[in-house]
């Protein structure tokens, strides 16, 4: 099998026409019932596989002018070459050819649409971030990105050495977002990470209410060993507080494969700055149906609970 070959980011919004549109989503239907298979019909190991499909015509695009920069300038790509393109607009792969790299953008022709040939509803997971250093943070957004990882949600702990307002944090989201980008360019993945930045855990959950009838999975990384003793812990804290092994809250019930992939349509993980939640933003998190989880007894650095715990997640989802 030969390589992959490159792939380039597209907004199709306001580019494309109705019956451009049309072509691919009857190719590509997203979110159609009777596209999907039931999960006792799905195989464990290609929930993600991806198998090409022929447009009924090609579809011209044109590159922005830092994708078609790449294309030209950075990775020397001829005319006549093939290409992905990934559209953010609908988080949709299409294989196609270059066709002009002349006069300042680039054009491509789109003439393949990438699906999954097993399609089912996939688990979202968010990330509630609290903010360590900045450079930790940008580490924490590429690798989240490459693992798949739907939401990143920052927000300034109690704890947190870092804050971010007004203009930094806005230019702070911007350089997030470009890493986004860079790392959905070099992973492949499927998923385009949304970014959101909150002074506080209160408001970051605010944001999340869960929906009547929706069934989801609320986990809090917590260290027990970063605790107070439980003599001194108010009541309505973590006192008596059970810790849960965050691979066995994710994996279970998970037998027969896949048949509860539907149980929970959602996951959030929350993961502490430097120094951990207080014990006020424990009970505040476990007041909002998150239960404590711990990695076996180790006690990870905030950026490296983040990322084992998104790729702990992805491995099994």
């Amino acid at each position: 099998m030969g390589l992959r070959p490159p792939r380039f980011l597209f907004e199709s919004q306001g580019q494309l026409s109705d019956s451009e549109i049309q072509a691919i989503q009857s190719i590509n239907p997203i979110g159609a019932d009777s596209d999907l298979k039931k999960p006792e019909e799905l195989q464990p190991g290609f929930s993600h596989a991806l198998s090409p499909f022929p447009l009924p015509f090609t579809i011209p695009i044109e590159l922005s002018s830092d994708e078609s920069h790449h294309l030209k300038n950075v990775l020397r790509l001829k005319e006549g070459e093939r290409v992905e393109i990934y559209d953010l607009s609908s988080a949709s792969s299409f294989h196609g050819v270059v066709e002009s790299t002349r006069n300042g953008l680039c054009k491509v022709s789109l003439d393949t649409v990438l699906r999954s040939p097993l399609q089912h509803p996939r688990r979202r997971l968010t990330l509630v971030m609290g903010l360590i250093k900045p450079e930790d943070c940008d580490l924490i957004v590429e690798k989240c990105t490459e693992l798949g990882t739907d939401r990143i949600v920052f927000f300034s702990g109690e704890r947190s050495q870092y804050s971010l307002k007004g203009e930094k944090a806005q230019s702070r989201l911007q350089r997030w977002e470009k890493i986004v980008r860079v790392a959905l360019k070099q992973s492949y993945s499927p998923v385009h990470s949304q970014l959101s930045l909150h002074s506080s855990l209160v408001e970051a959950l605010s944001t999340q209410p869960p929906e009547p009838g929706h069934q989801e999975q609320r986990l809090l990384m917590h260290p027990p060993s970063e605790l107070p003793t439980a003599p001194h812990l108010p009541e309505q804290g973590v006192k008596n507080t059970v810790f849960f092994d965050l691979h066995q809250e994710l994996a279970l019930p998970r037998q027969p494969p896949l048949q509860n992939i539907q149980e929970y349509a959602d996951s959030y993980i929350i993961v502490g700055p430097e120094g951990g939640l207080t014990v006020a933003e424990v009970g505040f998190a476990k007041s909002w149906g998150y239960k404590p989880c711990t990695f076996s007894g180790n006690v990870l650095r905030a950026e490296t609970a983040a990322i084992v715990s998104c790729g702990i997640f992805r491995s099994l989802y």
